[in-house]
């Protein structure tokens, strides 16, 4: 049986060739970030690590062209301006506001997402990234706790030009499952499988559980 093909997706992961992973800030934080930090296995290894805010994201391996997805260890204290210095330029916040990352369905939070822009020499740029942190809860253990602190997971991409031709498709927030137009199957359009992201509710119990069986 001949092997599926894989492609690298911005430079930090291999997928099957016709798959994008583009996840929801749901997705991002309840299926990765909190699975990460609870040491239980992700849906799929395709995050890696690494120092984001010292990093020029020009530097970054792959397409520019693709959202790049990081897992990162927070900084420090910062100075009162915000900003996070690669060397080469700095990460300043794109405002002061943070967005809440709530359990599907439910008020509940489980994260906040807080947004960046990276200027070289006070140069604008069209580097953008999303950061995203976990909440944690009353209920949540001192060591999960620091966990949560010390762990989050970034998007950076680059934001689209004025001049973006009109005529551009879009594509939507999901994996994408495309065939060649050779051994096309007229039985229908693909269904997702089991490992698709589905968003299930998790509450501050089962976060608990997923700690200590870790």
């Amino acid at each position: 049986m001949e092997k599926p093909r894989s492609v690298s997706c911005g430079g930090t992961m291999r997928l099957p060739l016709g798959y994008r992973f583009r996840p929801t800030d749901e997705e991002l934080v309840i299926h990765y970030l909190l699975r990460k930090v609870c040491s239980v296995p992700l849906p799929a290894s395709v995050i890696p690590e690494l120092d984001v805010f010292h990093t020029n994201p020009s530097h970054l391996p792959g397409n520019p062209k693709e959202n790049k997805y990081f897992f990162s260890k927070r900084r420090g204290n910062l100075p009162k301006c915000g900003r996070t210095n690669t060397g080469s330029g700095y990460w300043k916040p794109a405002s002061g506001r943070e967005k809440v990352i709530a359990v599907p369905g439910t008020k509940q939070a489980v994260g906040m997402k807080k947004s960046w822009v990276f200027r070289p020499d006070c140069l604008r740029t069209r580097w953008l990234m999303n950061e995203y942190r976990l909440v944690g809860s009353p209920t949540t253990r001192n060591l999960l706790q620091q966990a949560m602190e010390d762990w989050v997971v970034c998007c950076i991409y680059q934001q689209r030009s004025k001049r973006t031709s009109k005529r551009e498709v879009i594509m939507p927030s999901i994996i994408d499952f495309m065939v060649e137009d050779r051994g096309i199957d007229d039985s229908g359009p693909p269904q997702p499988s089991s490992s698709s992201s589905v968003i299930t509710a998790v509450s501050s119990n089962e976060v608990d559980q997923e700690a200590s069986s870790s």
